[in-house]
């Protein structure tokens, strides 16, 4: 069992207003050339998400030493399976009115639009989300 199977996403206090704030700052980023659409297409068909050098590099930046990485809103230093990837604005699906398209481009963004944050912080974040979008 998680250590976080007793975390209540509704606990937003764990969301430091300041990154908050900073987030609602944030807007999406267009991708910079047809080469890298052509990229960002193939790379979605293989999961390439979790894979992607942009992910890997927000990772590598928030490390503090070894096997310990620092959360970009609480602060707090997590092992590596309990950090993730954060998009710093409101990314929703491409159901409804969004466009694939623009889920491409908000899904793989400049990496000033990412931050690496450990799970509570980033649940906590997407439910608040939810709530405003919903």
């Amino acid at each position: 069992m998680s250590k976080f199977a007793n975390f209540k996403v509704s606990d937003v206090e764990l969301l430091q207003e300041e990154y908050w704030e900073k987030c609602k700052l944030v807007q999406p980023n267009d991708i910079l050339d047809k080469a890298t659409v052509m990229f960002v297409k193939s790379v979605i068909m293989r999961s390439g998400w979790l894979r992607s050098r942009l992910r890997s590099n927000v990772v590598k930046a928030a490390r503090v030493e070894r096997g310990k990485y620092k959360c970009a809103c609480c602060g707090g230093l997590f092992k590596a399976t309990e950090i993730q990837v954060d998009h710093m604005y409101a990314r929703a699906g491409f159901r409804g009115e969004g466009s694939f398209e623009q889920w491409l481009k908000n899904t793989f963004c400049k990496p000033s639009g990412l931050a690496a944050v450990c799970v509570p912080c980033h649940k906590a974040k997407s439910r608040r989300e939810r709530e405003i979008t919903f």
